[in-house]
């Protein structure tokens, strides 16, 4: 899992999908958001939802 740390947008590929995201406000960490999927990360542990399911929890990042 790769993200853009403190970007307003990034591309999630996911599943063989790019899907692109906007970052949206987190109380702390980074949150994107778009089409049907949110991309939640604090640090380099992160966490995927799909139409509000967490899909993918425990995942590692790496911030680019």
């Amino acid at each position: 899992l790769a993200y853009p740390a403190e970007q307003e947008r990034a591309t999630l590929i996911f599943e063989g999908k790019s899907i692109a995201l906007k970052q949206e406000r987190s109380a702390s960490g980074v949150r994107y958001a778009g089409e049907s999927y949110v991309l939640i990360a604090k640090g380099l542990d992160a966490m995927i939802q799909e139409n509000g399911t967490t899909t993918y929890r425990d995942c590692k990042g790496q911030p680019q």
